[in-house]
């Protein structure tokens, strides 16, 4: 059903740029359902495009240190992942577990998954 998730989601984005514009937090979250979607369905630039997207208006309403921000980090790091970019995953995988560990409680179970995709990111960059 993920084409039919695909047509949801993206009517999503186009109502929510209308009625809040590109940067509203909304437009974000649905940007980056559509990129796990995108992912889901193989289309990793279409995918990165749109997390990309979320990213950076996630850095201009909250900062590089909010939790929001390391979300999309970790999302762009697994996109990055599926296209054999592992430098560049490896970054964003940093990014998002330092920006982890400054705004969340210890032990917290993103900065533990954020963890356990940096290992699996070292893993093929060691290959």
């Amino acid at each position: 059903e993920h084409e039919k998730a695909r047509e949801q989601i993206e009517l999503a984005l186009t109502s929510a740029l209308r009625q809040f514009g590109a940067d509203h937090p909304t437009v974000a979250v649905s940007r980056s359902n559509l990129a796990t979607i995108l992912q889901d369905l193989g289309e990793h630039e279409k995918a990165r495009e749109q997390i990309e997207l979320a990213l950076a208006s996630g850095l201009r309403q909250f900062g590089p240190d909010h939790p929001t921000v390391a979300t999309h980090r970790v999302n762009l790091a697994a996109i990055l992942y599926s296209l054999e970019d592992f430098e560049g995953a490896w970054r964003e995988i940093n990014l998002a577990i330092a920006n982890f560990e400054k705004s969340l409680p210890k032990g917290h179970p993103s900065t533990r998954t954020a963890l356990e995709w940096r290992e699996g990111i070292q893993k093929q960059r060691g290959a």
